[in-house]
């Protein structure tokens, strides 16, 4: 700021803009009467009006029409920072967080770093413009080493990290959900892959399943379950010779996840088997469009704008928030009915 007399009168002007007291599209005072009302000269008067037109707030008009307010607000008011991987389904929640943050007039900065250079990451940011955080999936999991306000979105960090924020579909409900439309369609010799052991919102999932496969009587759940690896094709095809050798009469795969389902397809199109295929979040396109649990991510996305704002309004990190959303089942008319 050039002057602290011109530094005084541009936060007054600033905030009467921003308050409504002058008005979008409204006159703006002339310099003369800002000098006059400051006791201040012309000059410095001049200098905090450039301020607010460098800042997009106003505009000089040609031909003695004076200053005009064009809005109420400089864009971006401030940054989030979204970190997560190029993949369909966080795009889609790039897309939610994207018209969240316009909303509150914040631009979204974003970055998909390697798993071992997230929290170097974290640091840079969090002494830049930044003023918080969207962490998506796995990298979730540094929402606890968060020095500014932060929200999980896709992965339950609140269930882990106690004081963790966190938006995410219900995985559990989606589980049972998909589980108990195929059982309905008369499947019983059915088995689940799953291609991320140990991951929060594949557990979850799973759990899902066992509900619904115990609450109908199918025998040995737990032996129907069979883990992969994330984004592994020949680990899918292990996992089906494996199925295909415990449960021979397997009438349909239950997938945790799109990319197990993925995996999966392209494991029964190598070994030439026709067996139907479920997923969970609804990202597959062209031909391969199984029975999905739609998890709504622009939805996710919103709502992590959502908390995230009300975190940084607050200057806190987070406080163990949760917000479930609920999930639907989709493309249904895939699942065979047998019996």
């Amino acid at each position: 700021m050039p002057t602290t007399k011109c530094s005084r009168i541009y936060e007054e002007l600033l905030n009467r803009i921003r308050t409504g007291v002058y008005p979008v599209n409204s006159r703006f005072p002339s310099e003369y009467l800002l000098a006059e009302e400051f006791k201040v000269n012309k000059k410095t008067a001049n200098k905090a009006v450039d301020l607010l037109v460098n800042d997009g707030l106003l505009q000089r008009k040609t031909g003695g029409a004076g200053t005009v307010v064009i809005q109420s607000a400089s864009f971006p008011a401030g940054y989030i920072a979204f970190i997560a991987e190029p993949r369909p389904y966080q795009m889609r929640i790039l897309t939610g967080l994207q018209q969240g943050a316009l909303e509150y007039g914040y631009a979204v900065l974003v970055f998909f770093p390697s798993h071992p250079d997230c929290l170097q990451l974290m640091d840079s940011l969090a002494s830049s413009r930044v003023s918080g955080f969207v962490l998506c999936s796995h990298f979730g999991n540094f929402a606890p080493r968060s020095t500014l306000p932060c929200v999980t979105v896709d992965h339950d960090a609140a269930s882990r990290f106690p004081g963790c924020d966190t938006v995410s579909t219900d995985n559990f409900l989606g589980g049972k959900l998909i589980m108990d439309e195929v059982i309905r369609r008369g499947h019983r010799e059915l088995a689940v892959y799953s291609s991320g052991r140990g991951l929060v919102d594949r557990t979850l999932r799973i759990d899902g399943f066992l509900e619904s496969m115990r609450n109908a009587g199918v025998t040995v759940p737990s032996e129907r379950i069979f883990y992969g690896v994330h984004y592994d094709d020949a680990a899918a095809v292990d996992a089906l010779e494996r199925i295909r050798q415990q449960l021979p009469g397997v009438s349909i795969i239950v997938c945790d996840a799109d990319d197990a389902a993925v995996s999966m397809l392209k494991a029964l199109r190598q070994l030439k088997l026709t067996i139907p295929v479920t997923s969970f979040g609804n990202t597959l396109n062209g031909a391969d469009r199984p029975a999905a649990v739609e998890q709504f991510p622009e939805l996710q996305g919103s709502a992590a704008c959502r908390r995230l704002m009300h975190n940084i309004a607050g200057k806190t990190i987070g406080s163990g928030y949760r917000e479930l959303t609920a999930p639907k089942l989709v493309n249904v008319e895939e699942i065979p009915i047998i019996g």
